[in-house]
This record gives structure tokens, C-alpha cells and sequence, in this order.
């Protein structure tokens, strides 16, 4: 997981609340929130009592993926394709990828050009 240091899922629970999910996911609350409207059909059902929200390790190692999806630089669209399994996730592009480099060098001759 490039980037992310995220600390393992305690094999004993099966349920967390949203701020054991918060930590485990190293972000916040109403992230979760905003996710669970976008993409909530994908992260999966996330168990409501007493009006506070219960996640499993599935809905965590989803969320988590969503994460390395929106590193690698999808927009929701793509990201929504990657989980629905309908695309393949390219790797993300190194800062040294010459093919990168080259064409914006190509692009900022061409600006400079008189």
C-alpha cells in the first residue's frame, strides 16, 4: 500500500465504530459520511444502531481501497468502474516516468515557443 501506513485489522472484532474505523483508515468522520453516499453500495452495508454507524473489516479494507484509488489520481467515476471490478487500475505513474516527462517537456516547448 504505497503511501498509506495503515495498522493491521485486530483478527478478535468483527464490528467498529466510526472512530476505531477513523484510526484504522488514518482519516476522518465525515469522510466516512461523504463515502457512504458516493460509494456506498460498494463499501457494503454498514450496520446502524442507536442511530451510530458500525463497520466490518470489509467495509475497512473497501474504504482503505478507495484510498489507494484516489492516490492513484481516479475521479469518482473511476473509482466507482475499479470497485464494480468493470476496469483495470493502472499503476500509479512514478515521478520518473520518461514517456511522462518527455510529453510535458514536448508541451512546454511548444509554450515557450516564439
Amino acid at each position: 500500500m504505497s503511501g498509506f501506513n495503515w495498522p493491521d485489522l485486530p483478527s478478535d472484532k468483527q464490528v467498529f465504530s466510526i472512530g476505531e474505523a477513523c484510526k484504522l483508515c488514518d482519516t476522518k468522520e465525515h469522510v466516512l459520511h461523504y463515502w457512504e453516499t458516493i460509494y456506498g453500495r460498494y463499501i457494503g452495508k454498514i450496520k446502524r444502531v442507536n442511530r451510530r454507524r458500525y463497520y466490518s473489516p470489509d467495509n475497512i479494507r473497501v474504504i482503505r481501497k478507495i484510498f489507494q484509488y484516489k492516490e492513484q489520481g481516479l475521479n469518482s467515476a473511476g473509482i466507482r468502474k475499479a470497485l464494480a471490478g468493470k476496469n483495470k487500475v493502472a499503476a500509479p505513474v512514478t515521478e520518473y516516468d520518461p514517456r511522462r516527462i518527455r510529453s510535458e517537456l514536448a508541451l512546454i516547448a511548444k509554450i515557450l515557443e516564439p
